[in-house]
């Protein structure tokens, strides 16, 4: 993502500046809807947590059972805190938090093949898939997607012209605290911004590309269609350290280093 400077265009204290000239944000976007939200990123706790799915089967006689790998998850857990400098910003952040919640909701569209209303029977259409990125933490884990044989359905498509190089995820909890301590901005009659929301919520990750890497596939182009650098730090070394030249063939390493069997930067 290139810098945007009108990601954060209210309040204009030094954390805008900031987070609009390094990209230092928590983006959220509907897969299927494209509704977007976009917050500074003033986090206050993340963790990763990977976990493998094994079912076992005691055989008579043996000391332990046999076991059948199932499957490898990956979920994010995340908090923030979203402060108001002033009245318009504390509005925006109702609007932004707003947006967030109604990613939680499924697409739907109208089945009656009418518009008028007593004639609409309104469906699920899509399910409420995210996605989700933050700096390299948070971020897209394959290559390009025209590296891809099939590139056309890798790739991410929303309604708008918004392609979002982040995480698919699902929301499994989303909380939002409305901090009474900092006190609201009044507005006027029933009306209370808050100066300061916490939010934290749990992401399960849905892969796009399998992660595994052929033994058979050490040192050749074929890498270049799978991903193993999760936060954004590629490696060319069978035990996870970069590359150098002098590659044999054995390794994932190429006359040119970790670049040539990426072709290109060592980065995304």
């Amino acid at each position: 993502m290139t810098p945007d400077a009108t990601l954060f265009d209210l309040g204009m204290t030094i954390e805008s500046v900031y987070a609009n000239a390094n990209n230092f944000a928590l983006s959220f976007q509907g897969f299927y809807s494209g509704v977007r939200a976009d917050f500074k990123a003033f986090i206050t706790s993340y963790t990763d947590d990977y976990g493998s799915q094994w079912s076992a089967e005691q055989p008579y006689g043996k000391a332990d059972p046999r076991r059948q790998f199932g499957h490898t998850h990956r979920s994010i857990q995340i908090a923030w805190d979203i402060p108001a400098a002033n009245i318009n910003e504390a509005e925006e952040n109702l609007r932004r938090v707003s947006a967030l919640t109604q990613m939680l909701y499924p697409v739907y569209e109208n089945r009656g093949y009418s518009e008028a209303p007593d004639k609409q029977r309104w469906c699920i259409a899509a399910p409420p898939l995210i996605v989700v990125k933050f700096s390299n933490l948070i971020k897209e884990m394959k290559p390009s997607s025209v590296n891809l044989a099939d590139s056309s359905l890798l790739s991410k498509r929303f309604m708008g012209a918004t392609d979002l190089p982040g995480l698919i995820c699902t929301i499994e909890d989303l909380s939002i605290n409305h901090n009474v301590s900092p006190g609201f901005f009044e507005v006027g009659p029933e009306t209370l911004y808050p100066k300061l929301m916490q939010v934290n919520c749990t992401l399960t990750v849905l892969h796009e590309v399998s992660p595994g890497i052929l033994a058979d596939q050490y040192g050749r182009p074929q890498w270049d269609k799978t991903f193993g650098h999760n936060y954004g730090v590629r490696y060319g070394e069978i035990d996870g350290r970069d590359g150098v030249s002098g590659a044999s063939d054995n390794s994932l390493k190429s006359a040119g280093g970790v670049d040539d069997i990426l072709g290109g930067g060592g980065s995304e």
